[in-house]
């Protein structure tokens, strides 16, 4: 069985790996915190085109405050999607949209990619982390056994590093 070992690094070098990996580190947090954001665009759009459609089949008064503010995002929430598929209308004034129904499923399917990009993010997010502390520790150790070694090499030399008994 053969090992190699590696030469190695300088102390120096350690700390600008260590650096690279905390810009790194912030970079993905950034990415986390702008699909934070997305994501809650996507989770509200989400409820308020269920409480559209609700409202829509059940024949809710328009004249209601929140049916109002409801039916003023739903237009918003709809934009792309309006005329895909027909509303069916019945007798007593509510309405079955579909495209509403094709709409949750887009922008469910937005939020499932929305989900997986932030659970890789954090994934990536956590190894980094372990990586940091472990380079952490590792140029701890290097640095304290560099600076034995130089006391060491200081105690050898007459009036450096120890005081002569008197």
């Amino acid at each position: 069985m053969s090992t190699t070992t590696q030469a190695p690094v300088g102390s120096a070098e350690a700390a600008s790996d260590l650096a690279s990996l905390r810009r790194r580190s912030g970079t993905i947090a950034i990415a986390r915190g702008i699909s934070y954001i997305a994501y809650a665009f996507v989770i509200a759009a989400l409820l308020i085109l269920a409480f559209g459609f609700m409202l829509e089949l059940f024949a809710a008064n328009p004249d209601a405050p929140f049916t109002q503010w409801i039916y003023r995002h739903l237009a918003d929430a709809m934009e792309p999607f309006r005329g895909i598929f027909p509303q069916a209308e019945t007798s007593g004034g509510s309405t079955l949209d579909i495209s509403i129904l094709f709409a949750m499923f887009v922008y469910s399917l937005v939020g499932l990619g929305m989900r997986s990009l932030l659970d890789w993010l954090t994934y990536r997010r956590d190894r980094l982390e372990r990586r940091m502390e472990r380079d952490e520790a590792l140029l701890a150790r290097q640095r304290t056994y560099e600076s034995r070694q130089v006391g060491e090499a200081d105690a050898g030399q007459p009036g450096r590093g120890t005081r002569p008994m008197t």
